[in-house]
């Protein structure tokens, strides 16, 4: 499914930077699987040494980083469905450090976040190639703002790239 770059009124300002990872019309269904093979070649790629790296003090380490995508994906993938479902209700924010603080990630292996990832994205694909062109056309409300499904589908990816950007930048270029 070729979906186009949805348009500034169906998403936030801060979304604008993750967005600009992507061109302006993808292959939905490709660009995703493409995008988990790349980010599981970067995490194994990680020297086991690395993954409770912070390069600053109050920064992520590399393990919460990859759960951050993982949450990430699935509060927007659950949006996806909510509108598309025709859910009229505002839907909450999504505290990203919280989620963070309170996730473990530092106590697992990256094997198992990897696996985790690998569970959500599958079942992010599974949910969004079940959407027409309409339901993708769909505007719901979060608390902050208006956001639609094709807005939330090149989210997903391009925030994703965008993390995958930092790791490399950030935490692995010593």
């Amino acid at each position: 499914m070729i979906l186009s770059k949805p348009k500034p009124t169906e998403y936030a300002d801060y979304m604008q930077k993750y967005l600009d990872n992507l061109p302006d019309d993808i292959n939905l269904l490709d660009h995703l699987i493409q995008n988990l093979k790349d980010i599981i070649e970067l995490y194994v790629s990680v020297p086991n040494d690395k993954y409770k790296y912070r390069y600053a003090e109050d920064k992520w380490t590399i393990k919460e980083v990859l759960l951050h995508v993982i949450d990430t994906e699935r509060v927007f993938a659950y949006r996806a469905l909510a509108y598309a479902r025709g859910d009229k209700n505002p839907l909450p924010s999504f505290h990203e450090n919280a989620y963070t603080a309170n996730s473990n990630a530092n106590n697992r292996t990256a094997t198992d976040l990897l696996d985790e990832l690998k569970s959500v994205r599958l079942a992010t694909i599974s949910l969004l190639k079940t959407f027409s062109h309409a339901q993708f056309k769909i505007v719901g409300k979060t608390s902050e703002t208006n956001l639609s499904v094709a807005a939330i589908a090149f989210f997903i990816i391009g925030h994703a790239i965008h993390h995958n950007n930092i790791i490399k930048e950030k935490y692995l270029t010593e």
